[in-house]
């Protein structure tokens, strides 16, 4: 199933590898510790894209947003996201980083840990497959666009 997605992801115009790191725990309003958990994660997953997208509209037609996530534990790693996306040509990457961070920041569940890196000429595979890591059970199909 991996080798078959990689196929299928192959050949896109990809250009940006972000990993998002995710809060653990939040205080909700009557004032309860919530723990992150695989709904809070995949619905911060399709918010995240959908404000990018919207605000990129006017910058791109190419939309492609492929998202995934790595689960960690309370004790020894972070539960994170990691996005294989495209910027457009219009857009600096510091522009693009400051969207993507300001959309980011109004998110309950995203940490101050924002990670953007230029995909290079053939690397996107490897990004992928590592996105992959934990498997196809990563891939996060609802908050992705192809």
């Amino acid at each position: 199933m991996r080798n078959e997605f990689l196929n299928w992801t192959d050949g896109r115009d990809y250009n940006l590898f972000i990993t998002i790191t995710l809060r653990q725990s939040i205080t909700s309003d009557n004032g309860h510790k919530v723990y992150i958990d695989d709904e809070n994660i995949r619905k911060t997953a399709w918010i995240l894209r959908d404000r990018i997208l919207k605000s990129l509209k006017c910058e791109s037609k190419k939309k492609v947003y492929l998202a995934f996530k790595e689960c960690g534990s309370l004790f020894n790693k972070r539960h994170h996201l990691h996005i294989v996306t495209y910027k457009p040509d219009t857009l600096s990457i510091e522009e693009y980083e400051n969207k993507f961070r300001s959309k980011a920041a109004k998110l309950d569940w995203v940490y101050n840990e924002i990670d953007i890196r230029p995909i290079r000429s053939g690397e996107a595979r490897q990004v992928l497959s590592y996105s992959l890591k934990e498997g196809i059970k990563a891939f996060i199909p609802e908050a992705s666009y192809f």
